[in-house]
């Protein structure tokens, strides 16, 4: 499946407030997991590299329907 990735560096805080370093997002278009309501865990490979899926989002439309999905990647 073909996806927009952007390389981007930035840290967060996670609820433990531990420093957390992201690496880069993934925008796919449509819902690429339509059998789940939420992505919150899990793996993707991106240019042959194995990446940790950190948060999921689904952007949607008015109607209700995904425009589409973005995954921060560890």
């Amino acid at each position: 499946m073909k996806c927009n990735f952007q390389d981007e560096a930035y840290q967060i805080l996670n609820a433990e407030k531990s420093l957390i370093t992201l690496n880069g997002k993934a925008l796919f278009n449509g819902d690429i997991a339509p059998g789940l309501a939420t992505i919150s865990n899990g793996f993707v490979i991106v240019h042959g590299e194995k990446r940790q899926i950190y948060k999921g989002r689904k952007s949607r439309n008015p109607d209700g329907s995904v425009n589409f999905t973005t995954l921060e990647l560890k």
